[in-house]
């Protein structure tokens, strides 16, 4: 049986995140889903999908335990990738939200960090959450 920690609702579609399989397409009219393929399905493997968040009308954020975070489209196609790889302190990534200015924010089990296109600022003092 499959868990799906989070959803999308994208226009007449509703995309289902599950844990670790991937997403899914949830087919309203046949009462049944189907695998909604992404290019970095790899992503999945061993990374305890946390969360799904909608960043934009055409971009996907999903956030994982054990993997970073991945900003997809809504064609799947993989767009940016966030983790220890990419200069982030590390891979768990609790949530994420957009400010109205466009910065990416994650909320990791190491603090708030502030992600942009160029660069990453973790912002935790003494090691405590903000």
């Amino acid at each position: 049986d499959l868990v799906f920690p989070g959803f999308l609702s994208s226009g007449d579609r509703i995309i289902l995140a599950s844990g670790y399989d991937g997403l899914f397409k949830l087919d309203l009219k046949q009462k049944r889903y189907v695998k909604f393929p992404i290019e970095d399905e790899a992503f999945f493997l061993n990374s305890a999908l946390q969360s799904v968040r909608q960043l934009s009308s055409d971009t996907w954020i999903l956030n994982s335990y054990s993997n970073g975070a991945i900003i997809i489209d809504s064609k799947g196609n993989l767009l940016k990738r966030f983790g220890k790889q990419t200069g982030l302190p590390t891979n768990c990534i609790l949530a994420a939200r957009r400010s109205n200015e466009g910065k990416l924010w994650l909320g990791t089990n190491k603090g708030i960090l502030k992600v942009d296109e160029t660069d990453v600022m973790a912002f935790w003092p003494n090691d405590e959450l903000i």
